[in-house]
């Protein structure tokens, strides 16, 4: 049985297995995961829609460069889709880096985590969506996991400060958008709205930007390659990943992919701030590779 319904044509063949598919949708979150610390340590040069706008501006140009025939398809319907998406993809990334300010990457990753829950409660509430029983199951052994990456390195009692409050907005936005993203981008219309997407983040980031920073560029030389590899691989190259291929996948399904996400940021932010996972949060890792593996047994199953 189908968790996630919509009233959409049947995809179009594709070469590779869903399975295959939801494979390099994992490139997704570790692309993500990597710039966790690339924001992080560019917080005191530029502020957090500053990095934003220079971020996905960066990202924008290559893919520009590659789809630019997409723009001749572009109509009133497709504007209007690509608006609501990269308005919700841009509170996303716009809390994401106000609360990094705060917070920590760990804490972070945790809490932007809890969209692999937020995505079926989500769906439900807004959209009328189903989740199938083992859906639920998955995503929240999923949250089980991500609770022990958390506890395990800060243990009790909870402390919260107003980047944790600024990252659980962000992980709702974080939800929206991935359930938006299976609402209207489709195979036939992926490279439009993905233009779309980006575009609206870059002009909302440099107004915003403008507005409450007060300029866009860094006061440090070192932000730029920071901003330029965030944009060419975590930003062009993870979201045109997921625009191509997320259509073959669920929203729920996708989630738990995604919530691979605080394993990827804790194992850069080892190789770039020196941070890594401790004690309790190494049987957190393994409770998310068995969601995963939970996803991908119901999916054999339904078929």
């Amino acid at each position: 049985m189908s968790v996630f319904r919509y009233d959409a044509p049947m995809p179009k063949p594709h070469r590779l297995s869903t399975a295959g598919m939801e494979l390099l949708l994992l490139l997704v979150p570790m692309l993500w995961g990597m710039g966790y610390p690339l924001i992080r340590s560019s917080m005191g040069s530029l502020g957090p829609l500053g990095f934003l706008f220079l971020r996905f501006s960066s990202g924008l140009l290559p893919l520009v460069l590659l789809s630019w025939r997409s723009f001749s398809s572009m109509n009133r319907q497709i504007l209007r889709k690509g608006l609501y998406t990269g308005t919700a993809l841009f509170f996303a990334y716009a809390f994401l880096n106000w609360g990094l300010v705060y917070t920590t990457t760990a804490k972070a990753g945790f809490i932007i985590g809890l969209r692999v829950v937020l995505v079926p409660l989500v769906g439900a509430l807004l959209f009328r969506l189903r989740a199938a029983l083992s859906s639920w199951a998955a995503a929240f052994l999923s949250l089980s996991g991500l609770a022990f990456i958390f506890f395990g390195e800060f243990g009790f009692p909870l402390r919260i400060n107003p980047g944790d409050a600024l990252m659980l907005a962000s992980a709702f936005f974080f939800a929206m958008h991935v359930l938006l993203v299976s609402r209207y981008v489709k195979y036939d219309n992926y490279s439009p709205l993905l233009l779309l997407q980006i575009t609206t983040v870059v002009l909302f980031s440099a107004g915003g930007a403008l507005v409450f920073e007060g300029g866009l560029f860094p006061s440090s030389p070192q932000v730029w390659p920071r901003a330029l590899i965030a944009g060419l691989f975590s930003t062009a190259l993870a979201f045109w990943l997921q625009n191509r291929f997320q259509y073959y996948s669920t929203p729920d399904r996708t989630s738990v992919i995604f919530s691979s996400e605080p394993l990827f940021a804790a194992f850069f932010g080892f190789l770039l701030l020196g941070e890594m996972l401790r004690g309790w949060q190494w049987a957190g890792a393994v409770l998310i590779v068995g969601a995963m593996a939970l996803a991908q047994i119901s999916r054999s199953r339904s078929q």
